[in-house]
């Protein structure tokens, strides 16, 4: 064991056969002191237990310094905040020396970290966090975590916009490259004006389009709302990597589709959450093309502004029930925009949109109640 160093109220250890063993401290001061490892191998209090001797012991399977931190102290993330049509996403690049520690965090750490971060009056506000990190099958590897800090298999606006920040920080220096996301490798391209300036849009390949089957389900609405006497409605599930559910109305803004999402959410087969659309296909009156309205409620993030996998699974839904054709570029409207979409003969989804930079900065993150579990 090496000797430790004392510099004003931090101590530092080197590690020796993946234990670090700091100096003896009184009952008060150990209690609180908080193990924080920058390498990313360890995690604070999961580690950090005081023995008989009342000696703080550290374990770690690395040889890194480690810094003691206090309770009080904060640690900065560097990040990026996107949107793609108001769907907003907190960045966060793993190929940053900056941010490198924090992308090697496991998913329970992460999640939490999605769940301060996205709170909308206490943090950034987003609608979740994903991580920008190195992948030995693609240009990148897209990690996703909603706002209430689970899991995501896929993001369509999410992508997008991690595409866009890849392209314009040269993780990838080709429009056309691949990201490996949670369903599967994804195939984008970066869509620039003819004069090479300017990026207009990205577009991605989303894969296979799953048809779940249909269902039909009852629930209390207006009689306008549903040709059906018994205030049933047919819905449609899809599967895009993530699961959706589709109601097709006649009245997209009218429709209660927050009280239909919590009904959904109820049924056999929903356990593990569903992203619930409510959708209709119209036709714009001078040249007849058909268009798609929705709105969505996500699983993990509520009602947001758009969602390019649902707007995908309506499309796939809408070709399916004969509204739409394979092959034809559909537009999809949603609150915070229009995403353009097609449905391919062989099965893949084409999805394509914008995306925007909001800004940039760094978030503290209170040590202590962020590694004891605190929300």
């Amino acid at each position: 064991m090496k000797k430790s160093r004392r510099k004003d109220n931090e101590l530092y250890f080197d590690s020796c056969n993946g234990c670090i063993q700091g100096s003896r401290f009184n009952e008060r001061n150990a209690a609180e002191v908080w193990c924080h490892c920058p390498c990313g191998s360890d995690y604070f209090n999961r580690h950090v237990y005081l023995c008989e001797e009342k000696e703080i012991n550290i374990r770690t399977n690395c040889r890194n310094m480690h810094r003691i931190m206090k309770k009080g102290e904060n640690m900065r993330l560097f990040f990026t905040k996107m949107h793609g049509l108001g769907n907003d996403y907190i960045y966060m690049d793993g190929f940053d020396s900056r941010m490198s520690k924090p992308a090697a965090w496991p998913s329970e750490q992460k999640g939490r970290l999605a769940v301060m971060m996205s709170r909308r009056h206490t943090g950034i506000g987003a609608d979740g966090l994903i991580f920008i990190q190195p992948s030995e099958e693609a240009a990148f590897r897209m990690e996703m975590y909603n706002a209430d800090g689970s899991r995501g298999a896929m993001c369509g606006n999410g992508i997008r916009c991690a595409a866009r920040y890849a392209y314009d920080h040269g993780i990838s220096t080709n429009q056309s490259f691949q990201v490996q996301t949670d369903s599967g490798i994804r195939s984008v391209y970066v869509r620039k004006t003819d004069e090479g300036e300017h990026i207009t849009s990205v577009r991605v390949d989303m894969g296979v389009m799953a048809n779940l089957g249909e269902q039909r389900v009852l629930l209390k609405a207006k009689k306008e709302w549903t040709d059906f006497t018994d205030g049933s409605f047919p819905v449609q599930y899809v599967s895009t990597g993530n699961r959706h559910c589709i109601f097709f109305v006649e009245n997209v803004e009218a429709f209660p589709l927050k009280k239909a999402a919590e009904l959904i959410h109820t049924l056999p087969g929903n356990e593990d959450g569903v992203n619930v659309e409510a959708a209709a296909v119209e036709k714009i009156a001078v040249t007849g093309e058909k268009y798609i309205k929705m709105r969505v409620v996500e699983r993990g993030s509520g009602e947001t502004m758009a969602c390019g996998t649902g707007a995908c699974a309506v499309t796939a839904a809408a070709v399916w029930q004969g509204y739409c054709r394979y092959d034809e570029n559909v537009e999809v409207r949603q609150p915070g925009g229009i995403l353009t979409t097609a449905y391919l003969a062989d099965g893949r989804m084409l999805m394509e949109g914008p995306t925007e930079y909001v800004f940039e900065g760094y978030f503290d993150i209170p040590i202590a109640s962020f590694y004891n579990g605190t929300r």
